[in-house]
């Protein structure tokens, strides 16, 4: 399962928002508020790619991570 929370500075891992890769110990290249989470993005062109078309992220994001609430 996918993990995108990353709004804890100490999380061992979180994916990133848009190619979905695995970063670990924090190093993230930027993070972005997303509703009531803190994603990560592992690079200058995930962050590119985020910050000109969100929705389709924060769609994915916002299903993952309320799937898992009701869980």
């Amino acid at each position: 399962m996918k993990k995108y929370d990353a709004t804890d500075d100490m999380v061992e891992w979180v994916n990133c928002a848009v190619c979905d890769n695995e970063i670990r110990g924090g190093k993230w290249f930027s993070r972005i508020n997303v509703g009531e989470y803190m994603t990560a993005l592992c690079c200058p062109l995930c962050h590119s790619t985020f910050q000109n078309n969100p929705v389709p992220y924060v769609k994915r994001i916002h299903t993952i991570t309320h799937w898992r609430k009701d869980q």
